[in-house]
Parts: structure tokens; C-alpha cells; sequence
């Protein structure tokens, strides 16, 4: 009988192998692990700035003002809060200062020119008087008198001829101004017109005539002198005030409304009319007031 031969084959077990589309995925996990990480971050940051946060409450404040009549009594050596009277004690201080003021007032200033003429009798040998306010006129024409009385003397005869007496007077220009400064020259006098002495009696200057002028100069007035008196009084009593206020011992307050101002001296460098640039004034004020307690003024503000 034949054989049967079997065919014995290693049948090896084949792997199941899934469909792509069902292999499980990781995202949803890493989203989660993504809003977690957010969700953290947040509270950090969140915490970090309100954890400091500070609240203030401020409460409204609202102030009370009220008039009363009340009496300072410097008599009484304690205050009656019932009757509204406190105890006063007197305050007093004295203080000078003094202050250069500008001076206002305009002035028209008008000088004479003045000079010395040398006057010469060829007349005679007697001597000649001259009045006050004797004429001299300049070659130029312009008119000088003399300043005061004079006597000029008479000649004197050297060898049959008669040599000229003379004598140095001081005249004053008729009017002011520049146009009297007039330099050296011969003067007639015409009060001798139409005698022989015209031409006998003359006179000449040696030296220029100086000091005529006119021109517009800086004066004090009564309203400077009076602005500056009010200006430094008024600088003066705030300065007082302060060191009245200084001088006050601790636990007392001054009452300002109290405080009176007294004009002791007032010293001017110049007057009114003075020609002057500017004047100095020099002002002494005493000032008096009175002080109290300020425990009194509180308990009284307490019980009103």
C-alpha cells in the first residue's frame, strides 16, 4: 500500500495589526496639562497684585464757625469761662528802622554868572563911590552889577602925569543862565553916559565870569516826605509784629486784633524845597498788645 506523505509547515501566528484611524492619541492630555499651566500662571499673577492693596478711608472733616463777645479783663488773675472773661496780660515793644527815598519834585534852578571886574579912575585924584548894584556893560553887551558898595580910589600924579587909581569889585550878571560866563574884556559904566567921567571911569576882568546856569534839579516835596513816612511805617509795623509774636512765652497766643501801633519819632536827612536827590527818613514805632492762655481759649471754644 503507498504512503502518504503529509507536509508538515510552521504556520506562524500572524500579528493583528489595527487600523491607523484607532490608535489612541495624547493630545487631549497635553491640553489639559496647557490649561492647567494657564490656570496657574493666572492665580500667581493675580495673587502678586492683590496681595498688597491697601484701603484708606479718609472721613470727611467739616469745620464749625461761631462769633462771641468776649471779655479781656489784664485785672483778674484767673479767666471766668462762665461770664466769657479770660485773663490779658499786656505785650509792648519799641523798634526803629530807617530808608533812603527818591526824591520827586523838579526844580527850575537858575544862577547868575559872578565875577571880578577891576574898575579905574582917570578921572582925578579924588576918590569915586560907587552905590550897590552899580551897571557895568561888557564890550558884548551884557549887564553886570556891582555886589555891594564901593570907593574907587582916586589917581595918583608920578612926574606930572596922572596914573589911575583902581579898586577890585565883585558884580553879579543881571539875569542867569550859560550866556553870562562871558571871558576877559573891558566894561563901561553907563550911569556916567554924558559926563566926562564916561570915558574916565571904566573898567576890565582878568579872568573868566563862571557859574551862570540853568537847568532842571531834583526836589523834596511834603508828598515825599509824606509816601515815605506811611512806606516805612507800614514796613515797620509788620516787622514788629513778627518780633512781638517771637517774644511771646509758650502756652500763650497774642490776640492780633488787639495790637496798637504808636509813631514815637520820625527824623528826615532833609525838608520840603530841599534840592536834593533823595532824603533819608529814620521812624521809631512802639507797638502794645495782649496775650492769654491758650488753655483759656480752648476751654472756651470747648464750652461755647
Amino acid at each position: 500500500m503507498g504512503k502518504k506523505f503529509f507536509d508538515i509547515k510552521r504556520v506562524e501566528k500572524e500579528e493583528k495589526k489595527e487600523p491607523l484611524s484607532k490608535k489612541r492619541s495624547n493630545k487631549p492630555i497635553i491640553y489639559s496639562l496647557a490649561s492647567l499651566l494657564i490656570i496657574i500662571l493666572i492665580g500667581f499673577f493675580v495673587y502678586s497684585f492683590t496681595s498688597e492693596i491697601i484701603i484708606e478711608i479718609i472721613p470727611e472733616i467739616s469745620s464749625l464757625e461761631f462769633q462771641e463777645t468776649v471779655s479781656l479783663d489784664t485785672e483778674i488773675e484767673q479767666s471766668i469761662l462762665v461770664e466769657k472773661k479770660l485773663m490779658a496780660q499786656e505785650i509792648e515793644l519799641e523798634s526803629k528802622s530807617s530808608q533812603e527815598f527818591l526824591s520827586t519834585g523838579r526844580s527850575l534852578e537858575e544862577y547868575k554868572a559872578t565875577g571880578v571886574i577891576r574898575v579905574y579912575n582917570e578921572h582925578s585924584a579924588d576918590a569915586q563911590p560907587l552905590l550897590s548894584q552899580t551897571r557895568f556893560i561888557s564890550s558884548g553887551g551884557k549887564l553886570f552889577r556891582s555886589v555891594q558898595a564901593e570907593t574907587i580910589p582916586g589917581g595918583t600924579y608920578q612926574d606930572g602925569e596922572l596914573v589911575p587909581g583902581y579898586l577890585d569889585i565883585e558884580v553879579e550878571a543881571a539875569e542867569p543862565g550859560s550866556d553870562y560866563n562871558i571871558g576877559p574884556t573891558s566894561f563901561s559904566i553907563p550911569g556916567f553916559a554924558g559926563t566926562p567921567r564916561y570915558t574916565t571911569f571904566y573898567g576890565k576882568s582878568y579872568e573868566n565870569m563862571t557859574g551862570g546856569t540853568t537847568e532842571e534839579k531834583s526836589q523834596v516835596t511834603q508828598e515825599d516826605l509824606n509816601e515815605g513816612e506811611k512806606q516805612l511805617t507800614e514796613r515797620l509795623k509788620k516787622r514788629i509784629l513778627e518780633e512781638l509774636l517771637e517774644n511771646v512765652s509758650e502756652g500763650f497766643v497774642l490776640v492780633e486784633p488787639t495790637v496798637q501801633y504808636q509813631v514815637m519819632t520820625v527824623v528826615s536827612s532833609h525838608e520840603s524845597g530841599d534840592i536834593e536827590d533823595s532824603f533819608e527818613l529814620e521812624i521809631e514805632v512802639k507797638a502794645n498788645g495782649l496775650i492769654l492762655k491758650e488753655e483759656d481759649l480752648l476751654n472756651l471754644a470747648k464750652k461755647i
